[in-house]
């Protein structure tokens, strides 16, 4: 596939520049604020499965300009949650915190290419670099003066460690689909993840979707709810009560040319883990 084999050479040629930001910020994190912002947001609420959270979203319309490199800064953490692993040696996101740098350079108007270096701290306090991301956007129907419909694609090629991914490498295919007027946005993103175990792409992904509807009440403020479920593999689903579903209340503040979306999730059953607080701060450079 075209788009795989491009995704195969950037990992390729980013690896020795994934390996010197992977340490520049292991070292920095462990004498900054950061893993201390995390520790109060681990407070808001009190002490179930899921995946690595290195990226908590619901994509829309945002694309970055063609020839700007913008940055993401993902940072969540899990104050309650499951603490059984669902296979020998996987680390479970309860008690953890999570903190995902995302690179992404606007290629023309309609792509966007990205590469995302997840690291994570465990919650016996272990601090470690998880994989990485990389990453291709195609939104080649944009909302018209801010209003409208718009609709793309996002593919991603990653390998992560096997205690947060169980096949390591994987590819993930998540389309976008939204409506946005000068106060509404609804945003609505079905995910197919297909592990590669041993070189082979399954037949069936897992697949899960993401929601989003938000209403702005200030000129920089949007609130609205997020919605995440993952419902197994495609041609197998689980039932709802084995299903990793959290409801989101957000904030999304736009004043550029910061972005900030903050969230409290809560799970919807015995299978999500029951309270996560997420972050995301973008700017440009």
């Amino acid at each position: 596939m075209l788009f795989g084999f491009y995704f195969q050479r950037l990992i390729k040629e980013s690896r020795p520049l994934i390996g010197k930001v992977q340490s520049a910020i292991k070292v920095s994190l462990k004498s900054s604020f950061l893993w201390s912002l995390l520790a109060v947001l681990g407070t808001v609420a009190p002490v179930a499965h899921g995946a690595l959270n290195y990226e908590i979203a619901v994509f829309t319309d945002e694309i970055v300009a063609p020839g700007e490199l913008g940055t993401q800064l993902h940072l969540n953490t899990t104050p309650q949650g499951l603490t059984m692993p669902t296979y020998a040696g996987e680390v479970m996101n309860v008690h953890g915190q999570r903190l995902t740098p995302e690179f992404s350079y606007g290629l023309s108007r309609t792509f966007e290419a990205g590469l995302m270096v997840p690291m994570t701290r465990t919650n016996n306090g272990t601090l470690t670099e998880a994989g990485y991301i990389a990453r291709l956007k195609y939104l080649p129907l944009q909302s018209l003066y801010g209003q409208g419909i718009f609709s793309g694609i996002n593919m991603e090629l990653g390998e992560l460690k096997p205690e947060f991914e169980m096949s390591k490498r994987f590819y993930e295919l998540r389309y976008i689909l939204g409506w946005k007027d000068e106060d509404w946005l609804l945003s609505f993103n079905p995910i197919f993840k297909w592990s590669i175990p041993t070189g082979n792409v399954e037949h069936s992904p897992q697949f899960s979707m993401a929601l989003k509807g938000s209403y702005k009440l200030t000129a920089s403020s949007h609130y609205g709810l997020e919605y995440y479920s993952g419902m197994g593999q495609l041609n197998n689903s689980l039932p709802y009560r084995l299903q990793n579903n959290t409801l989101y209340l957000v904030w999304d503040y736009d004043r550029k040319p910061y972005e900030i979306n903050l969230g409290i999730g809560r799970g919807l059953n015995g299978s999500s883990d029951a309270w996560t607080v997420k972050s995301i701060v973008a700017w440009p450079f």
